[in-house]
């Protein structure tokens, strides 16, 4: 009788010839199952994309040590990356290792060897924002008139006026916007929805839209923004959007993400408070929106001048409270 050969478990299997790329599709298909957005997921792959072509050809498992990881984390501070870029770097692959351990892939806790680099802190941010006089030079570009004009320039309005992101807007709906009431409902990060109000501005640039060049291809098409074929306008689409409209304008740092900060700023220096805007934003931690705060000193200067608590207190010659009353004789 031949002998049954002993059970093997998965701490007995041999895993350090595995290929890396292998593991990072495994990796990355686990982001998914935790029902990441396509493009967390896409950043995840991007990132530690990085790490793969750093190690050598067709790498293994026992490939990545405490040596390649240094050596990498190396190579982008040489490379001049910024701090907020090398603070990615390692937080992303200092996740990958981490679940390569949680998982028993390895045994040794190769996470532990990334230092994370210490990231500036919000008062040494420097965050761009549109000029005025950019705002009313990029609309100029934007022609009402035309059917891809019209739609940019409601697009433009809605980011500008309303702080929404880029993916937010392609993921606009028809039904998400109730323009009678003047209020959008969102669907943000991590699929979050939210109600955002929008200004008569935006209001006229939507209607607009959406009674004269709105034609969908299809009936049933829900996406709000739609292309010159009648279908959903997609994320890629707009982004190359803006990259013509840079050109065209001459504001060469013109991106989706510079018109919220813009409008966040705007809305600070026009006098609302901290909470509101963080409302606006929908910033689930308000030390986000707390990094704005330096752009509006000015503004914020005057407003102190004008409502501080002592104004004018050290300059009273008289005294504000009476003096007890002599008793009369």
């Amino acid at each position: 009788m031949a002998k049954r050969p002993g059970r093997r478990g998965w701490h007995d299997v041999d895993k350090t010839d595995i290929r890396v790329s292998e593991l990072l599709q495994q990796f990355l298909m686990h982001q998914e199952d935790r029902n990441h957005s396509p493009k967390t997921v896409r950043w995840y792959s991007d990132m530690l994309g990085r790490f793969v072509t750093s190690l050598p050809t067709e790498a293994r498992l026992r490939d990545i040590d405490a040596a390649s990881i240094r050596v990498y984390l190396h190579d982008n501070r040489q490379n001049g990356a910024s701090k907020f870029t090398l603070h990615a770097y390692a937080r992303t692959l200092k996740t990958f290792l981490r679940w390569l351990y949680r998982e028993s892939y390895v045994d040794e806790e190769l996470h532990r060897h990334i230092q994370m680099p210490k990231v500036p802190s919000y008062n040494d941010v420097t965050i761009d924002v549109l000029s005025d006089e950019e705002i009313t030079h990029l609309l100029s570009f934007l022609d009402p008139s035309t059917d891809v004009g019209c739609r940019d320039r409601a697009i433009v309005c809605l980011m500008l006026e309303s702080a929404l992101r880029l993916k937010e807007v392609t993921g606009l709906e028809l039904n998400d916007v109730h323009l009678k009431e003047m209020y959008l409902k969102v669907r943000g990060k991590g699929d979050k929805e939210s109600y955002v109000p929008i200004g008569p501005t935006t209001e006229k640039a939507l209607n607009r839209y959406a009674a004269h060049f709105r034609i969908p291809a299809d009936p049933k098409t829900k996406a709000y923004f739609l292309n010159i074929f009648g279908e959903p306008l997609g994320y890629e689409a707009v982004k190359s959007t803006f990259d013509r409209l840079a050109k065209r304008s001459g504001i060469s740092r013109l991106h989706p993400h510079l018109l919220r900060h813009t409008a966040a700023t705007r809305m600070l220096a026009n006098g609302a408070d901290l909470h509101t805007v963080q409302r606006m934003l929908r910033h689930s931690d308000i030390r986000t929106t707390l990094r704005y705060l330096h752009l509006v000193t000015d503004q914020l200067q005057e407003k102190m001048q004008m409502f501080s608590p002592l104004a004018g207190i050290g300059d009273q010659r008289r005294r504000m409270v009476p003096t007890r009353p002599r008793t009369m004789k």
